[in-house]
């Protein structure tokens, strides 16, 4: 089986960006998809990911940043565990040719493992899109925000400003990305 990564891109062309529809089926034919940041770390190619993915098609493979914390690039990782819906690698593996040895092990991935990932795609989806007529009782991407946004704020007020320091700078981002490596990493 050869593994295909999603090479999908909102292409422009003469001011003509690729119709969504077309977008939409390019992506849903390959088995991952590539998550790579871009010209910020934090990216929606993330929410598209894990939509898409959800929607059964590519499983994501995230590419953390070197140099930036984990927490800066992947949202909910309080309570997200991004090894149960995608695959992890990190851009020195990417920029010095380790690619190869990443798709072989991408070509190993077995289907239980794939419908695992894809159920747990599933079920964090509204986490990830909006939708109209969201509630706390039936939440989408606002209300996760939302949430995320108070308990930051929380646990600042709790610790009166003592630990103004961001999460992305923090020791426990970079465990959490050393983590993430070490568990299901492809690297």
């Amino acid at each position: 089986m050869t593994v295909q990564l999603a090479a999908v891109e909102k292409t422009w062309t003469r001011g003509n960006q690729t119709p969504h529809a077309e977008y939409l089926s390019k992506a849903l034919g390959h088995r991952f998809s590539i998550v790579a940041p871009g010209d910020f770390v934090a990216t929606h190619k993330i929410t598209e990911a894990v939509a898409l993915g959800a929607a059964g098609g590519p499983l994501p493979v995230f590419v953390l940043p070197k140099g930036t914390g984990v927490a800066a690039m992947l949202p909910y990782t309080r309570w997200l565990d991004y090894c149960q819906l995608g695959y992890v690698v990190s851009e020195q593996t990417v920029l010095s040719g380790g690619m190869a040895a990443v798709l072989r092990k991408l070509e190993g991935v077995g289907e239980e493992e794939a419908a695992q990932k894809y159920a747990h795609l599933r079920l964090v989806r509204d986490a990830f899109v909006f939708r109209a007529n969201s509630s706390v009782v039936r939440p989408s991407a606002a209300e996760y925000i939302i949430d995320e946004t108070c308990t930051a704020a929380r646990r600042f007020s709790a610790t009166k400003g003592s630990n103004a320091r961001s999460l992305q700078d923090s020791s426990t981002a970079k465990a959490l990305g050393t983590s993430l490596l070490s568990r299901c990493g492809l690297s």
